[in-house]
């Protein structure tokens, strides 16, 4: 009867909270429907019915019970605070959309959602100080050896992302100058930033103003503006390294943070403004904490049966802060690239074999639902009132598409009379770039491999040991995390093999690299420790190959990213171009001569003039004469408009005429500075 009350309790606070829910959603977006269903709901709240039966608790049970409920009752209390403050995202993100203030509300919800879980863990943050020291002495050697090593390699990744953002990558890519143009408007400059929206190519502006509060920091530049990457991409490397260690081995984590921070694939995307990087470590850092209760299942067994022993059948507690930040990441996640969203469907691998294994349950994937929904509910809104911007990106590169295939096979192919033709090019391509292709895509050059051969080589022999061991769950997640990437973010889409959206996978290539060492370190120790009368440490002969390993892998991508890939002939019109109407705009007045009217609002040269727009002509009789407002005429020319601007020269005030070369030689534009008019 006991447990039949409290079930019916849990139920009514339940069906209470969601009416309210329901209610406040429904008014403030004007779902008449939502507000209907909030009564029907709190009438099997508030039905009265007699019980009989309750009975009369000691003291001491009593106390027991006021334990573990007070626990439960104030987390529900903050989660329940946290709600609210989520309405009230969503009250003044109506309200007043272009608000930067509501991000403040936003974020007090998040820091809710997580003190919960810290209450009701009774979690300390500095509990890990007091581990340490109770560490016994190797243990503890150990674990400031490891914290050097990890320490040393995040250093080197740091070194590889930081220096010289000015200049590497030469180019600006137009999505880079995009997305810090709408990081100005979210500094005030230009038209103003929606918070929560769909801003430009149907991204998330949360971005945007990411890379604003960088730019507070460091400045309106290219420092300001590739910061950020600068900061993801390396924290990316100490977390692989704790997947690596914590699942596998040391020596797999290692191997794979080294990998990772030397790779001349994640270091270019480590220093471009494009969130894909963003996404890579949102996937990684949930990959790391979605398997800690299968990793913990043996202790929690243990524990179980010893509770058991003493007459306490309860399983073990989980903890609640750990479901609750992995849905706080996958909803943060979502506000990044539009691959992020394939990071949702990875979760539900492991959740679901975690689930049937009984190692989680439903409170802790509703954890996980709310959680993520609270954190994206501002997107979600939009959504509602903008469906049309959801799904707009992912249709335009889908490989469904049919002017995609058409674009990617030619005329006359189509799914009805072509399916295997296309997915085999599919497969085949995106497979390619893990082994000797690059990157397809339109920010980087796609004549080097992708990745070094020595990552190559131990990624697809790391791959059979993973399919090997496929029914261990660590390896089945990381085996679902490449498999489903490759599918979902390479084979579905156009232009194979894309490195942007490749990019959120990329990680579990070098965890599978650390996977093979670790697996041939202790097969070949098993080896060593069964021949005779050997007493000489096999570290000790191992260790320098390893290292040259370790070294050589270096080398290769240091050589090619900062030597060939710098010094090849890499278009740079854009910045260039923008840099020279940056230092004219003040004293003249600027035109660009192209094909099209295009130049004056790509977003690389709206970025470095901080939006101050230039005037696209197609020709000069469209140049306004000079009057005496005291600037003169800059006019900047491109492809075979240079030559139309020398023919004319002679009909044209006099002025000075500059030509502007690649790294090759060849002219990329020529510009013509007309000073201004001599006041009398």
């Amino acid at each position: 009867m006991k447990n039949k009350l409290s079930i019916i309790r849990w139920i009514k606070m339940v069906l209470f909270l969601s009416a309210g829910v329901l209610c406040l959603i429904g008014i403030l977006s004007d779902k008449l429907w939502m507000v209907l269903l909030a009564p029907p709901l709190l009438i099997f709240v508030f039905i009265q019915k007699d019980h009989e039966g309750y009975g009369v608790k000691t003291r001491s049970a009593e106390h027991a019970a006021e334990l573990d409920k007070n626990r439960v009752v104030v987390c529900i209390t903050y989660i329940v605070y946290a709600l609210i403050t989520g309405v009230v995202t969503l009250f003044i993100s109506k309200k007043y959309p272009e608000s930067p203030y509501v991000y403040f509300p936003w974020v007090v919800s998040i820091g809710l959602l997580i003190t919960a879980g810290f209450l009701f863990d009774r979690y300390s943050l500095f509990g890990w100080i007091k581990r340490i020291k109770n560490l016994e002495r190797a243990s503890k050697r150990k674990f400031y050896l490891n914290l050097a090593l990890v320490g040393g390699i995040t250093i080197v990744a740091l070194m590889l992302r930081l220096p010289d953002l000015e200049t590497i990558p030469p180019m600006l890519h137009g999505d880079e100058g995009e997305f810090g143009v709408e990081a100005l408007r979210a500094l005030g400059i230009g038209e103003p930033l929606r918070p929560f929206a769909a801003g430009w190519a149907g991204l998330s502006t949360f971005y945007p103003y990411l890379l604003a509060g960088m730019m507070k920091i460091f400045g309106t530049n290219l420092v300001g503006l590739r910061i950020l990457s600068v900061l993801s991409g390396t924290a990316c490397v100490p977390l692989i390294y704790l997947i690596g260690k914590k699942y596998w081995g040391d020596l797999a984590g290692i191997t794979a943070a080294w990998l990772m921070a030397v790779s001349h694939f994640n270091i270019h995307y480590s220093r471009l403004t494009v969130n894909n990087i963003e996404s890579t470590f949102f996937m990684v850092a949930i990959f790391l904490l979605i398997l800690i209760p299968a990793k913990d299942s043996a202790a929690g067994k243990e524990q179980s049966d010893n509770s058991k022993e003493n007459g306490n059948t309860a399983p073990p507690r989980k903890s609640a802060t750990l479901f609750i930040l992995i849905g706080i990441l996958g909803g943060l996640a979502q506000y990044m690239y539009v691959g992020s969203r394939f990071i949702v469907v990875f979760m539900a691998v492991p959740l679901l074999v975690l689930l049937l294994q009984r190692r989680i349950n439903f409170v802790d994937i509703g954890l996980i639902a709310i959680s993520a929904l609270l954190v994206y509910s501002p997107m979600l809104f939009y959504f509602l009132q903008s469906p049309e911007s959801l799904l707009g990106r992912a249709s335009y590169v889908s490989i469904f598409n049919p002017l995609t295939v058409t674009h990617n096979y030619g005329e006359g192919v189509t799914w009805a009379n072509n399916a295997g033709k296309i997915l085999l090019g599919q497969f085949s391509r995106n497979l390619n770039m893990f082994v000797r292709t690059g990157d397809n895509s339109s920010f980087y050059i796609p004549d080097t491999p992708a990745f070094d051969g020595f990552t190559a080589f131990m990624f697809w022999m790391g791959l059979g040991v993973v399919l090997a061991r496929i029914k261990r769950l660590p390896e089945l997640a990381l085996f679902t995390w490449f498999g489903l990437g490759l599918i979902l973010a390479g084979v579905i889409t156009n232009d194979p093999p894309n490195g942007t959206r490749l990019l959120v996978m990329t990680p579990s290539v070098y965890v599978i690299a650390g996977v093979f060492l670790q697996e041939c370190w202790n097969k070949l120790k098993t080896f060593y420790q069964s021949i005779p009368n050997l007493t000489y440490p096999l570290s000790r002969l191992v260790m320098p190959c390893y290292c040259v390993m370790l070294g050589v892998t270096l080398l290769i991508n240091f050589d090619y990213y900062f030597n060939d890939y710098v010094n090849a002939n890499i278009s740079v019109l854009a910045i260039s171009m923008a840099r020279e109407i940056k230092k004219d705009s003040v004293i003249n007045h600027t035109y660009i001569m192209g094909d099209g009217y295009i130049y004056s609002g790509h977003g690389t040269i709206l970025f470095v003039n901080e939006c101050n727009q230039s005037v696209d002509i197609k020709s000069l009789s469209e140049i306004a004469p000079l009057t005496d407002d005291g600037k003169g005429i800059s006019i900047y020319a491109v492809g075979s408009h240079m030559d139309e601007l020398r023919q004319n020269l002679g009909n044209l005030p006099k002025g000075v005429l500059e030509e502007f070369s690649s790294s090759n030689g060849n002219i990329q534009f020529i510009e013509l500075n007309i000073p201004a008019m001599d006041k009398e």
